[in-house]
């Protein structure tokens, strides 16, 4: 008769297999609250590069725990094979196996998360959110956002922030309408971070969570960036190359996804009567309404232009300029404005654009001596309202600028002009003068004059603007004034018609579209804008 002897297991072998499953689930436990700690750890030390996707809590206690589990029910499968061999065994021998192998699967499995949301991102390659169990992938590149910043109208120092973030995480600052900083995505979140008005323990909280840096160098980071870039925009005159010890760009030479300013000719009249402007007489055939004009500033500033500048013709003679300003101040855009000056001498008129939200004003003499001004306008008496309206214009709160467009006509009093401006009072002057155009002996004559004019600006201390709008003709002044190719004059503006046509810029007898009609990506990369051999911007 056989024995059952081997069927009973000793209460001593019953003890030690409860005491196992209690060791085993003990230390599941305590590895599934280790593995969240080791990764927390290595996320806030540099022990590995930040990724992209993010893991709520939620889904590291999900994966910890699975893995966990099924890594330490193998453990406990090979120690019972161990077992089952002849080997001692034993509770101390139990606790020997499972500790040591739990903390480095535990570290394992920490430096595991990582992968695993990396291989998800590579497999989804999601459009937008996605939801993988307690796994959130976070949607692709957001369109480009514009963020504007003003100074409040009591702060002593007042400036002007716009920063353009762009699909892939760059940012394009732009400060007071004038200096242009390209930022690496790291440098556009601190932009970010400053114009939302976080302080310097908000955003090293932020920038902590988001790239996995050390506090205290968040903080630093933030701070010296924020204090650099208001720096720049409270003092004059600071070269951002020099200051910021930034590689120099040379000027317009990067992609982006929009123009940094758009030269809005609202109208190509000259004057109350209708009289047209004789280089773009036969140009459009009709003007957009107020309605249509307001959709495109919509437009550029979904598009993420930061800048207009409302030209002609002369803008003055649309009834609706004051309440374009106002749309454009509401959207949070810059708005310059190119006139004759003649209507600003209304103090009612000039007090109402002001009031609208009107930044900079470029006014444009022809000369100082009154005979050659009104010659060259055309109309007799237009000097002592041109002068009016600029005497007028410096005594409100705005920037404003003397333009002179030096040709035969005018070259040999340019420079007295020059100095005729800085007697009144304007701070900054723009020069420019057909060059290209002009026969081999005007090109002498003309650069004479220009090298003259210059030379009084320095002495007098006045800011040499270069890049400037001007009223509709067959040249374009930045090429002339920067000495830019037309490939490069063309690729950080536009200009858009009376009628919603775009140019690449004024002076361009190419249509690229039209703004009210065509999607912005066919404008902005169409073919001859971008040239055959580069790339559109995305």
């Amino acid at each position: 008769m056989q024995s059952d002897q081997g069927a009973v297991q000793p209460a001593g072998h019953n003890r030690r297999r409860a005491f196992e499953l209690v060791s085993v689930l003990a230390c599941t436990v305590g590895l599934a609250l280790l593995s969240p700690l080791i990764y927390w750890a290595g996320r806030h030390s540099r022990l590995w590069p930040p990724s992209r996707a993010e893991l709520s809590p939620w889904a590291i206690a999900a994966i910890s725990f699975a893995g966990t589990v099924l890594y330490l029910l193998l453990t406990y499968f090979l120690y019972r094979r161990y077992v089952d061999r002849g080997k001692r065994g034993g509770p101390g021998r139990l606790l020997a196996f499972l500790l040591p192998t739990a903390v480095v699967g535990g570290i394992l499995l920490a430096l595991l998360f990582d992968t695993v949301r990396l291989l998800l991102r590579i497999l989804l390659q999601p459009s937008g959110e996605v939801y993988l169990f307690l796994l959130k992938s976070p949607p692709s590149p957001p369109p480009i956002r514009l963020l504007h910043y003003q100074t409040p109208p009591d702060a002593p120092q007042q400036y002007r922030l716009h920063l353009r973030r762009e699909p892939d995480g760059r940012g394009l600052l732009v400060i007071n309408a004038a200096t242009v900083l390209h930022l690496n995505p790291t440098a556009a979140e601190y932009a970010r971070m400053l114009l939302e008005g976080m302080d310097e323990e908000q955003a090293g909280r932020e920038v902590v969570r988001r790239f996995h840096v050390r506090p205290a160098q968040a903080r630093a980071d933030y701070r010296r960036i924020r204090e650099r870039i208001l720096t720049l925009a409270t003092t004059p005159d600071l070269c951002p190359v020099t200051y910021l010890e930034m590689e120099r760009a040379e000027p317009f030479s990067a992609e982006t996804s929009s123009p940094y300013r758009v030269d809005v000719a609202l109208t190509y009249r000259l004057d109350e009567s209708g009289t047209l402007d004789a280089a773009a007489r036969r140009r459009v055939e009709r003007e957009l309404s107020t309605a249509e004009w307001q959709e495109v500033l919509n437009r550029l500033w979904e598009a993420g232009v930061p800048h207009v500048v409302f030209t002609g013709g002369e803008p003055t003679c649309r009834p609706d300029l004051v309440e374009l300003v106002q749309k454009a101040e509401a959207l949070g855009m810059v708005a310059g404005l190119l006139t004759d000056g003649r209507r600003l001498k209304e103090e009612d008129y000039l007090n109402r654009l002001l009031l609208a939200g009107l930044d900079h004003l470029q006014i444009t003499l022809a000369s100082y001596l009154p005979e050659v001004h009104d010659r060259l306008v055309g109309r007799a008496g237009v000097w002592e309202e041109t002068v009016g309206g600029l005497r007028s214009a410096l005594s409100g709160d705005i920037y404003v600028v003397g333009h002179i467009v030096i040709c035969a006509q005018n070259a040999e009093t340019a420079a007295e002009t020059v100095a005729f401006l800085a007697d009144v009072g304007v701070p900054a002057v723009a020069l420019s003068s057909p060059l290209r155009t002009a026969s081999a002996e005007e090109r002498q004559l003309l650069g004479k004059a220009l090298e003259e004019a210059q030379a009084v600006a320095h002495r007098r201390g006045l800011t040499l603007v270069w890049d400037l709008a001007a009223p509709y003709s067959h040249v374009n002044p930045m090429e002339l004034e920067a000495g830019l190719a037309p490939e490069a004059a063309v690729r950080q503006h536009l200009y858009i018609e009376p009628d919603g046509d775009v140019l690449p810029a004024q002076g361009y007898n190419l249509v690229l579209g039209n703004i009210l009609r065509d999607p912005w990506p066919a404008i902005w990369d169409h073919p001859d804008r971008t040239g055959s051999d580069r790339p559109p911007a995305r």
